[in-house]
């Protein structure tokens, strides 16, 4: 979810996934950002972060 570390998850997290997606650089992405651990991250890390900000999920995740 955390993308970029910065300790919450927001919609620069999807942002940073979209470039990730993209192939355009990104800097140091948090590793604990990849919530189905698949050891990357993807389109299921976007869909956590847009239903984190649309708050779709519980705030314990």
């Amino acid at each position: 979810g955390d993308v970029n570390g910065d300790g919450k998850i927001s919609l620069d997290d999807g942002m940073l996934v979209l470039r990730i997606l993209a192939g355009l650089p990104v800097g140091n992405v948090n590793p604990n950002a990849d919530v189905n651990g698949d050891g990357k991250i993807g389109l299921e890390e976007l869909g956590f972060i847009l239903q984190k900000v649309a708050e779709l999920r519980p705030s314990t995740l």
